[in-house]
């Protein structure tokens, strides 16, 4: 069965970019490289036969550029897809693993939605998944003649988590109302809550991913330029309605927003810029009127 992959662009660093499809090619059947920047970068990044590039020429944020690398893929005939990052890159055969640990969970009957490998934060080694709140629970299964073991989660990061085609067609597409923030987390409360399917990490599967720098505050929050601030605080209301968004996840943002609503303004530029960003994403939030339950 073929493997594709959707690699969503946005003003790309071509020479990691070009690393990463270096690694990827050989071990996925076709790449769809979907790019939101307002510049084709075709040109510039030489493409392998495998790979396929998308320009959308607009910022239409990652939630609807994903969607039409699956639809690509989909018409391409492909059935296990893979979302990728521009700046991550996998080890080499983490495609192949990641492949025969997904397998191995349906064979032990469990309902997956999505497995993703677990990432490993390269300044201070530690995972980002060492979260009580997000993890439901451990799962030890033997994959040929290694032992996995496998933590059932609310969600997993979108770098490199693996599903099905099918799987996209029950569970339904990314959300593109969101725009961006917490499109991989909406999809993976949806698929749990509507169609009882499970998001899984193999900690066996590790791979260096950067979320940005932190704050330092008495908890830890990643540094946001002014546009994620507005879709942060937008999309928590918007969230925060939903009958199946995890009430751990609520309670962790509700509290990171506030002290983010008074740091940001005061203490981190462009200081204006960012107090209206939250302003206006908080007002967005509670008059979106939203068609999802």
């Amino acid at each position: 069965m073929k493997t594709g992959a959707v690699i969503v662009l946005y003003n790309p660093d071509l020479g990691i970019l070009s690393q990463s499809l270096d690694i990827l090619c050989p071990q996925i059947d076709l790449i769809c490289l979907v790019d939101n920047s307002s510049d084709s970068c075709e040109e510039a990044l030489p493409l392998k036969p495998n790979v396929h590039y998308i320009p959308l020429f607009q910022n239409t944020g990652i939630a609807a550029a994903q969607n039409r690398g699956i639809d690509y893929l989909r018409l391409q005939g492909c059935h296990y897809l893979i979302f990728c990052d521009q700046d991550s890159t996998s080890p080499i055969g983490l495609i192949a693993h990641l492949k025969g640990a997904f397998e191995s969970l349906l064979q032990a009957g469990l309902p997956v939605a999505v497995l993703g490998p677990e990432p490993i934060n390269p300044k201070t080694g530690r995972s980002y998944y060492n979260k009580p709140d997000n993890n439901i629970r451990d799962i030890q299964l033997t994959v040929g003649t290694d032992e996995h073991q496998f933590t059932e989660v609310f969600s997993t990061l979108s770098s490199y988590s693996l599903t099905t085609i099918p799987i996209l067609e029950e569970v339904g597409g990314l959300d593109e109302s969101l725009f961006i923030d917490g499109v991989d987390n909406e999809w993976g409360w949806r698929a749990r809550h509507f169609k009882g399917l499970k998001s899984y990490v193999d900690h066996s599967l590790k791979f260096e991913h950067h979320m940005g720098q932190s704050v330092n505050l008495p908890i830890n929050i990643k540094k946001s330029a002014p546009m994620r601030l507005y879709y942060q605080y937008r999309n928590f209301f918007i969230l925060s309605r939903r009958s199946y968004t995890p009430s751990f996840w609520i309670r962790h943002c509700a509290y990171t927003y506030i002290l983010k609503l008074f740091f940001y303004p005061l203490f981190m530029s462009p200081r204006i810029q960012n107090a209206r960003n939250i302003l206006k994403g908080i007002r967005d939030g509670i008059r979106y009127k939203s068609s999802n339950p």
